[in-house]
């Protein structure tokens, strides 16, 4: 066996462990660990290193080929370093704690933001989540130093490679339309005066985030067949989206999760147990668009290409995918819903689809500078990403168990989907959601899984634009 197989052979049989790990996690049991623990000892050992020296030294990987092993090996020592030092998981979503004698589930306030307006609850789930998160923080700036150690082995990007997000500059161009989206969904939703006093504009910013009038639109029930016939124009043909299936996740987990098990063959899109109307399909459009990706990638491409969990094309189309639930046509023509339905469907996603995307620049940011979630600046900076009149004890929605690497691609892919919007509509024309080409566009990227950037497919669709001021163009439009 050569020593490039061999490596390769390695990198899969950790990955593909890993991803069972999880998959079993979600489902409560712990059978996988031992096999994903052997599979990750391999890989860690010296032999894995002195495999990737000797393919170097032979030429048998070119530079992309190198980052994209070593990426997988500080995986794999981000993950070791988190199993030693006992850094703990995501909380479960039945986790319960007391309040006033009486037991809460995490679950039932966390998850739904109608249930913020309770302030005592609101503060328990703080404090648990806060609590958590602070072993995170601790747990994920050793894991990332080691990784770092790993990749410092390897060539660096070239300069201006890398399609950088300013967090400020995005916030200030999206200031004024998250404000104006959350007014327009308080009528479209008949919630009330968005202005008054603070208390009744959180209450007001609480029900407009959970959207609950139009759960009847967004059924739990047929979901999948729904989106697949949404996105059927897009590359979900039958054949593709029969390679993806769905799992609870019993996390308390604010993003949900792929998993490329078997690309292209099987792909498991992790969705919440909590049934929450439009912000689950958002959610699960999202995640649909991520695993389209990988189901769609070439089976001949290299395996550290095929099962990279952090790579930005998936994450570039889940994000996109969900934008489009902004758009009244799309939601018309490939939804089904009445025209009404439809303008009044699309301001909330316009809401919804800011403050997802604005909470996640804003989140790994504050992995980056190390920002405590119990602190004032992360209250105050989560009031700002939802366009609440004031802070409330929000700063736990900016922790994660996640690694940094899939926190910076969700940022990155949700920062950079209004300019792909765009610069399909321009190349695709209006309707390109309908458009076979925009399929062909779309699987050339898929298919190249993780050898394709963020910056070269944003350059190959002609999105050059700053990412800021094309989400402040798109949603000014959406908005008009």
């Amino acid at each position: 066996m050569s020593p490039l197989v061999r490596l390769r052979t390695l990198v899969a049989t950790w990955r593909t462990a890993a991803f069972e790990r999880v998959l079993a996690r979600w489902s409560g049991a712990d059978d996988e660990l031992r096999r994903e623990a052997r599979a990750r000892a391999a890989l860690g050992t010296g032999e894995a290193r002195a495999l990737l020296d000797e393919c170097v030294s032979l030429r048998l990987v070119d530079d992309v080929d190198h980052r994209a092993i070593l990426a997988h090996l500080a995986d794999a020592a981000r993950d070791e370093l988190c199993v030693r030092r006992s850094v703990p998981g995501a909380l479960a979503r039945s986790h319960s704690v007391e309040l006033g004698g009486e037991p809460i589930s995490l679950g039932d306030v966390a998850h739904d933001a109608s249930r913020w307006t309770e302030r005592e609850r609101l503060r328990v789930v703080a404090r648990t989540v806060s609590e958590r998160a602070s072993r995170w923080a601790e747990g994920h700036a050793e894991a990332d130093a080691a990784a770092s150690r790993v990749l410092a082995r390897g060539p660096k990007e070239a300069e201006g490679e890398r399609l950088a997000i300013d967090l400020e500059a995005w916030l200030a161009a999206t200031d004024d339309a998250v404000h104006e989206a959350l007014s327009r969904t308080t009528h479209a939703l008949a919630l009330g005066a968005a202005r008054g006093p603070a208390v009744d504009r959180h209450a007001t910013t609480a029900r407009a985030l959970r959207a609950s009038s139009l759960d009847a639109l967004f059924g739990r029930d047929g979901r999948m067949t729904r989106l697949g016939r949404a996105f059927e124009p897009m590359g979900a043909d039958a054949v593709v989206a029969a390679r993806l299936r769905v799992a609870v996740r019993t996390e308390l987990a604010l993003r949900g999760a792929v998993l490329p098990l078997e690309t292209p063959r099987r792909v498991v899109l992790g969705l919440a147990s909590e049934e929450l109307g439009l912000v689950s399909e958002l959610e699960s459009a999202e995640l649909f668009g991520r695993g389209l990706s990988y189901a769609r990638v070439s089976p001949a491409l290299a395996n550290e290409h095929r099962l990279a969990p952090h790579a930005p094309v998936p994450a570039m189309v889940g994000a996109l995918f969900s934008v489009f639930y902004t758009a009244p046509v799309f939601l018309e023509r490939r939804v089904g819903l009445e025209r009404a339905a439809a303008s009044a469907v699309g301001v909330c996603a316009t809401y919804l689809w800011l403050v997802r995307a604005r909470l996640d620049l804003a989140r790994a940011r504050a992995r980056r500078v190390g920002l405590s979630v119990d602190s004032d600046e992360a209250h105050a900076l989560v009031a700002r990403c939802l366009a609440l009149p004031s802070a409330l004890p929000l700063g736990w929605l900016l922790a994660s168990d996640e690694i940094t690497p899939a926190l910076e691609a969700t940022a990155l892919a949700q920062a950079s989907a209004p300019a792909l919007f765009l610069a399909l509509r321009e190349r695709h024309d209006e309707d390109f959601f309908r458009n076979p080409r925009t399929s062909d566009t779309l699987g050339g990227a898929m298919a190249r899984g993780a050898r394709l950037s963020a910056r070269g497919w944003s350059e190959e669709l002609g999105a050059t634009a700053e990412t800021h001021a094309a989400a402040a163009s798109l949603f000014r439009e959406r908005l008009a």
